[in-house]
């Protein structure tokens, strides 16, 4: 049976979440399309133990096989070009829904009561709408041109410049304030150094909206299962 969404999970060296993902997965996988992008972790996503459980769940897998540095454009942009529905919805690493909240996103599909030409952001517990975390039609994600990969390399505002470029093509981002997402840790140790350099970017980037051309997937990558 066709199925109307895709959850796409960003994937870099994180088997302890990933395990927290595989077991909330098991209780929904027969709702929606689920799919992990590798973003050349150290050991491949076909190496971890949670391999063969992924297999059984039917998850697709695929894994970027050049180690770029803060490559989540490139990731996002793999995830929508191999998604095989019309819907797709992007997870970060850290957050994760509970198969209560996933029914109410399906049955909001199936109702057809989310409007395609906006883009959809969850509650969190504490309050804070998530950022990275986001639902929308892969009809209107390639339309506003996709993640801008000229940010790669550096930390920070993907997900605002994204943001920006939906907003410029009449794009209104929604909050769906009774769909929880589930945060695994608020924050977590990353460098940050490069947040600067992407800052100047983002400025120079929302002159120039809405995007006139996509140069995407600049990387080698392959499908695992």
């Amino acid at each position: 049976m066709k199925k109307d969404l895709t959850l796409s999970l960003s994937y870099y060296n994180d088997e302890d979440y990933l395990f927290n993902h595989t077991k909330k997965w098991k209780e929904y996988n027969k709702l929606i399309n689920l799919q992990i992008i590798d973003d050349c972790s150290t050991e491949s996503i076909d190496q971890s133990s949670l391999f063969e459980e992924l297999i059984e769940m039917n998850v697709s897998l695929y894994r970027i096989l050049e180690d770029i540095v803060w490559n989540i454009p490139g990731v996002r942009n793999l995830g929508a070009s191999v998604a095989n529905s019309e819907w797709i919805l992007f997870c970060d690493m850290d957050q994760y829904f509970e198969k209560k909240e996933i029914k109410k996103i399906v049955n909001l599909l199936k109702k057809e009561k989310l409007d395609k030409n906006n883009f959809y952001s969850f509650q969190r517990k504490n309050g804070v709408r998530t950022a990275g975390t986001m639902l929308m039609t892969k009809d209107l994600f390639w339309s506003c041109g996709g993640y801008d990969e000229d940010l790669v390399g550096n930390y920070g505002h993907n997900d605002p410049l994204l943001r920006q470029q939906l907003i410029s093509i009449g794009s209104k981002e929604v909050v769906l304030e009774n769909i929880i997402c589930q945060q695994i840790k608020a924050d977590c140790a990353l460098d940050r150094s490069g947040n600067s350099i992407n800052e100047e970017k983002f400025k120079q980037k929302i002159k120039n909206l809405p995007r006139k051309e996509m140069n995407i997937l600049r990387f080698s990558w392959e499908k695992i299962h």
